[in-house]
């Protein structure tokens, strides 16, 4: 789905329902104002779609969507400009071209997008005793506010320029390459994901040595006769009935999850019970 376009469409609704004058028809124009901060959201998480794990695909609030992206890159919702320059040359091709691109922010999204979906059910008993039911003056205002702050966003062409340093490594499960940003002058132990089977890594930053990136895994001791061979295990991989060929001796190996009684010496308990 193209989210920039979607984005487009629904703010020239958007932009049509308010030309109405009818205050019934602001709430539609809520409805396609919510609309486009959600493609807008959703086309900023496309564009990070290398750096963020699959299951955030699965996130539907935006803001919730925008906090994730704020953890890949703090910067992911502000505006960015740059500029190309042609060095030496003449004539009439001009000497340097700029590109700005500005996303929806996590103040734009967060003053607005709760604010315009209480527009969007019934009130209640008590807010239409309180306030005598929806203040369309007020909505108008806003969507009117929201309409001008949004249309140089998503307006304009798409303009996307994601900068940074990144570390890649092929992940050792699945053979996906992985990439993980590092923010500037940031040394020491980063978290890292998998994008291809979400596995787990340490990636350790220095300030002149190479990246070093090491899989989270479990020990796993092989449980065949006269092998000391040990296998890692991912965190998810530890459930029943997961197996694996030991590396040392070729022997199989599974999880086999069991419940056992347990003595409390406190309770005078000897761990027998009832049978």
């Amino acid at each position: 789905m193209q989210f920039r376009h979607e984005a487009r469409q629904a703010l020239a609704r958007a932009k049509a329902l308010l030309a109405q004058g009818d205050d019934h028809a602001l709430r539609y124009a809520a409805l396609e104002l919510r609309l486009t901060l959600e493609a807008g959201v959703y086309d900023r998480l496309h564009d990070y779609r290398r750096d963020v794990p699959p299951s955030v695909y699965e996130v539907w609030p935006p803001p919730k969507v925008l906090r994730l992206l704020l953890e890949v890159d703090p910067d992911a919702d502000q505006p960015s400009t740059v500029r190309i320059t042609r060095r030496g040359g003449g004539g009439d091709t001009p000497a340097s071209v700029t590109f700005s691109e500005t996303p929806i922010d996590r103040f734009m999204l967060k003053g607005n997008y709760d604010a315009l979906g209480s527009y969007l059910h019934m009130p209640t008993l008590k807010q239409i005793t309180k306030d005598g039911g929806p203040d369309f003056a007020k909505l108008r205002k806003r969507c009117e506010a929201l309409v001008a702050l949004l249309d140089p966003m998503v307006t304009p062409l798409k303009q996307t320029f994601i900068g940074g340093r990144f570390s890649h490594c092929g992940c050792t499960r699945c053979g996906a390459d992985m990439r993980k940003r590092v923010p500037p002058g940031v040394t020491g132990e980063l978290a890292a994901v998998c994008q291809g089977c979400e596995a787990p890594y340490r990636l350790f930053v220095g300030d002149d040595d190479p990246d070093r990136w090491s899989a989270v895994k479990y020990g796993a001791p092989c449980h065949h006769e006269g092998c000391a061979g040990e296998h890692g295990i991912f965190p998810d991989e530890l459930k029943q009935g997961h197996r694996w060929t030991c590396d040392q001796c070729g022997g199989d190996n599974a999880i086999d999850l069991v419940i056992l009684a347990v003595s409390d010496p406190a309770k005078g308990d000897d761990g027998a019970g009832d049978r």
